[in-house]
């Protein structure tokens, strides 16, 4: 498929070049920083753009847990690795800097999820699944069977907002002597 860049074709290949340079999906957020802080482009035009090249299917936009995701497509890395030198070199620098910088992050960043559901074998109960991944590898699941909607959703919200507390508090309890 053939695509015109021509209307902000440097800020399209920043995002082009940024992804094909991840070895996993850029969030919005992460995007929003990289091309904000440097000032490639502002907010709209960094939002104008995403959906242009997702439109031209040079990039595709997936959603996990209510977050925008972005991977490059085949097309979309042909392009930026064809045209990353039409970037002037200390925008390469600085966006080969933020894939490192990244790259480091991720392999850090924990994967916190807090959900329930409602309990279809009974009719006031709630299942409550907590759960903490690193790296795809299970670091401490709890499920909970709870009364009310209320408390399931309180206990969400706790769980995500003091996830380092909890896991640290019960496992102390489970290895104390």
């Amino acid at each position: 498929m053939s695509y015109d860049m021509t209307e902000n074709t440097q800020d399209k290949l920043i995002i082009l070049y940024l992804l094909t340079k991840m070895q996993s999906p850029l969030t919005l957020s992460q995007l929003t920083i990289a091309i904000l802080e440097q000032e490639y482009c502002d907010y709209f035009t960094l939002q104008q753009n995403l959906t242009e090249l997702n439109k031209a299917s040079l990039i595709i936009k997936n959603m996990h847990n209510n977050i925008s995701n972005y991977t490059v497509t085949p097309s979309g890395a042909q392009i930026a690795n064809a045209h990353f030198q039409l970037l002037p070199p200390d925008i390469l620098a600085e966006l080969n800097q933020f894939v490192l910088d990244t790259s480091k992050e991720a392999k850090n960043i924990l994967d916190i999820t807090a959900t329930y559901c409602k309990n279809n074998e009974k009719e006031h109960e709630y299942i409550v699944y907590c759960k903490i991944t690193e790296n795809d590898s299970i670091l401490f699941e709890l499920n909970l069977n709870v009364s009310t909607n209320n408390v399931a959703n309180s206990i969400c919200n706790n769980f995500k907002k003091n996830t380092n507390e909890i896991y640290s508090e019960i496992l102390h309890l489970l290895t104390k002597g």
